[in-house]
């Protein structure tokens, strides 16, 4: 109905427009960061292991894939777990691993999205960002007295955009200065020297021949001409001769 003067259509009845995709809430997608695995979506439980760029699996499920080769190209950075996974230690609130709710072991903060984590990589420590930045230059893990290093051994788990994109850099010249490293390693292959063995054996060889000739010659026959069936009838004639094919010099000549 309308446009009969006893109504007025709106702008929304008579076009229709698009509606828009809705977005996950901020909230949802953080809290799913820290309670499902980046790998397999399923349900964060002990043991949990995080990779380089702070995000968090279950370790089996890593462990899996990387024996299928069935890990997704995302992953890549993953290439064995003894290197390129840190083993979590994760403060428990209850003893439920179907169901486990993971807390800061000093501030007691909940691991869920409303607050920052880091993991020290030495000892696989767990702790709120809050705790680092109340107790500045600590090179002590708060939680097990680990010493590390404060610059190399801090991992932010499930940073930001930025964050995640300086660590992707950080693994990227790490692997080409091992590739480096591995490339210069290897040895090059060694030149085989000349030495004067070959021509002492050249002139060692009429005279191996002819004492070869001498042992095998049977005792009725005359010494010089059974040997000259097998050796040169020249002097010094070395080249081009065989057994049936006598010295083309002297046959010329």
């Amino acid at each position: 109905m309308g446009n009969d003067g006893g109504s007025i259509q709106r702008r929304c009845e008579v076009v229709k427009l698009k509606k828009k995709k809705q977005k996950p809430e901020r909230e949802e997608q953080n809290r799913s960061k820290w309670t499902l695995c980046a790998l397999s979506k399923q349900k964060l439980a002990p043991p949990i292991v995080a990779c380089k760029l702070g995000y968090l699996y279950n370790k089996m499920a890593l462990l899996e894939a990387l024996l299928d080769g069935t890990l997704p190209p995302e992953f890549s950075h993953i290439k064995k777990a003894k290197r390129d996974v840190i083993d979590l230690s994760l403060q428990s609130l209850n003893d439920d691993a179907e169901d486990a709710k993971f807390v800061c072991p000093v501030t007691g903060l909940a691991l869920g999205g409303n607050y920052r984590f880091v993991a020290v990589k030495k000892c696989g420590c767990v702790i709120a960002e809050r705790a680092w930045k109340e107790i500045p230059d600590q090179n002590v893990c708060l939680n097990c007295s680990t010493p590390f290093d404060p610059e190399s051994d801090i991992l932010i788990l499930n940073g930001t955009e930025e964050e995640v994109n300086q660590l992707k850099e950080k693994l990227k010249k790490k692997q080409s200065s091992r590739k480096r490293k591995s490339s210069s390693k290897k040895k090059p292959a060694k030149k085989i020297q000349k030495t004067g063995v070959s021509s002492s054996a050249n002139t060692l060889g009429p005279l191996i021949a002819s004492a070869e000739v001498s042992k095998n010659m049977p005792k009725s026959a005359d010494p010089s001409i059974y040997k000259s069936l097998f050796t040169s009838s020249v002097a010094d004639a070395t080249e081009g001769e065989t057994f049936c094919c006598r010295h083309v010099g002297h046959r010329l000549g």
